[in-house]
């Protein structure tokens, strides 16, 4: 999931800002979601699959 969410970020030119916004969480608890040194509430995951239209 983290590398799909990478991959989609960077294709489409979107900035981890405008994701974590959109997420309501803070940066550093997304970057080290990104990271894989925390884990996502499954709601957040489900969000990130809305916004970005990724399964």
């Amino acid at each position: 999931m983290r590398e799909n969410v990478r991959e989609v970020l960077k294709q489409n030119g979107i900035k981890h800002k405008w994701l974590h916004e959109q997420l309501g969480i803070s940066k550093s608890h997304f970057s080290h979601w990104l990271r894989g040194e925390r884990d996502l509430k499954q709601d957040h995951i489900n969000k990130i699959k809305e916004v970005l239209k990724i399964n």
